[in-house]
C-alpha cells in the first residue's frame, strides 16, 4: 500500500496539536514550583524580614532555601525545553569513538562510583574518526549513564561497548536495573513523561533529538537477560566518516 503523503495543511496542525501538548506540559510542569514560590515569599513577608529568635531564624533561612530550590528547578526546566524544542546546532568534529568513550567516562567516574556502580567496556577499534558534536553526544552518553545508575538503585555493573552493525557505528550502553515496563516503552522518549521524582521528562526526548541531528537514531531493549535490564543503543552512520584531518562540519 502506498504511504499517503500528507497535505501541507495536515502537516500544520500536527505541529500545532503538538506543540499545544507540549505547551500544556511545560505549564503543568512550572505551575508547581511557581506556587511553592508563591506561598513562602507570602510566609516570608507575613513573618517580616528580621527573625528575633533562633527558632524563627531557622524558619526563615529554610523557606529561603526552598525558594531558591524551586527556581533553579525552574531553571532547569525551561533549559532542558528550549534544548528539546530549538536543539544547538551541531558542530561535527572528527572524533576517536574509543578515546571519547573513555574520555566521558572517566570524568563522570567519581559521580558513577558514589553509587556503587561499575563501568566495564567492551569497545571494538575502528579505521576511522566518526563524525560528532562532541559536547551534544557527550550530554547524550551522560544522560544514559546516570539513568542507568539510577535504576541499579544500591550498585551494579553498567556495559558500555561499540560494534559496527551495516552502516551504523552502534554505541551500546547496558544496566542490570529491573527493567522498563512493556507500557512505558513507547512513552519513554515523550516530553515530561517520567518516572523520577524530581526529572522533567525531557532528557531522553533530548536525547533522541540530538542523535537525530547527526543522522541516527536511538533504540532501546528491555529486559535484556532474565526479565532485567536496559540497554539504549545509539547507532551513527558510517557515511559520516572523515579520512582526512579533524575539521568543523557544521549543519
Amino acid at each position: 500500500m502506498a504511504k499517503r503523503v500528507l497535505s501541507e495543511e495536515e502537516i500544520v496542525k500536527e505541529r500545532l496539536a503538538y506543540l499545544g501538548t507540549m505547551a500544556g506540559g511545560l505549564a503543568h510542569e512550572v505551575r508547581s514550583p511557581l506556587n511553592s514560590i508563591h506561598l513562602n515569599v507570602e510566609l516570608l513577608e507575613r513573618a517580616g524580614c528580621h527573625p528575633s529568635t533562633p527558632e524563627q531564624e531557622s524558619k526563615f533561612f529554610k523557606r529561603v532555601g526552598r525558594v531558591k530550590e524551586e527556581v533553579s528547578s525552574l531553571q532547569k526546566i525551561l533549559t532542558e525545553f528550549l534544548q528539546f524544542a530549538r536543539p544547538p546546532r551541531v558542530k561535527r568534529l572528527a572524533t576517536d569513538i574509543r578515546d571519547f568513550i573513555y574520555d566521558v567516562i572517566e570524568f563522570i567516574q567519581p559521580e558513577l562510583e558514589a553509587g556503587k556502580v561499575k563501568v566495564r567496556f567492551d569497545v571494538s577499534d575502528h579505521e576511522y574518526p566518526i563524525l560528532i558534536d562532541r559536547r551534544q553526544m557527550e550530554q547524550v552518553i551522560n544522560n544514559i549513564l546516570f539513568n542507568a545508575r539510577d535504576a541499579m538503585d544500591g550498585g551494579g555493573t553498567i556495559i558500555v561497548g561499540t560494534y559496527e552493525e551495516g552502516h551504523d557505528i552502534v554505541i551500546n550502553i547496558e544496566d542490570e536495573g529491573p527493567g522498563i515496563p512493556s507500557d512505558e516503552q513507547d512513552k519513554i522518549f515523550d516530553a515530561f513523561f517520567t518516572t523520577k521524582e524530581m526529572g522533567t521528562g525531557l532528557g531522553l526526548g533530548i536525547c533522541r533529538r540530538i542523535v537525530q541531528e547527526h543522522g541516527g537514531r536511538m533504540q532501546l531493549k528491555s529486559p535484556i537477560k532474565d526479565g532485567r535490564g536496559t540497554s539504549f543503543s545509539l547507532f551513527l552512520p558510517k557515511e559520516k566518516l572523515l579520512s582526512s584531518s579533524p575539521m568543523d562540519t557544521p549543519v
